[in-house]
């Protein structure tokens, strides 16, 4: 598992399971999750919802520094067409600005 976790995080993982894979399918369930524990809960949640959702987006935003750096290092290392590895990165510049935008409007 170690060196599965080296692979990916040194872009050594393909760009296409790197990005599709442990970026966009992994990322979903959590998104929704925490989505769904905020729908439900407003500002008299119970300190147990408040700890999940928090628990959920600490979890989230360990992992999307983890993916997103290994999809920049996988799409460097990327051999196929080039506007593939563009385009990862881009989403991935995209995703750091949705984030930000993200904490603005909080």
């Amino acid at each position: 598992m170690i060196d599965f976790m080296i692979a990916l995080w040194t872009g050594r993982v393909p760009l296409p399971k790197t990005y599709w894979v442990y970026g966009a399918l992994v990322l979903v369930p959590p998104k929704v999750a925490l989505l769904v524990i905020e729908a439900v809960t407003d500002k008299t949640a119970s300190p147990r919802h408040l700890n999940h959702a928090f628990l959920i987006g600490t979890l989230l935003g360990a992992y999307w520094i983890f993916i997103s750096v290994a999809i920049r290092r996988s799409a460097g290392n990327y051999t196929g067409r080039v506007i593939w590895g563009a385009l990862a990165r881009i989403a991935v510049v995209l995703g750091y600005l949705s984030l930000i935008g993200g904490f603005l409007n909080e």
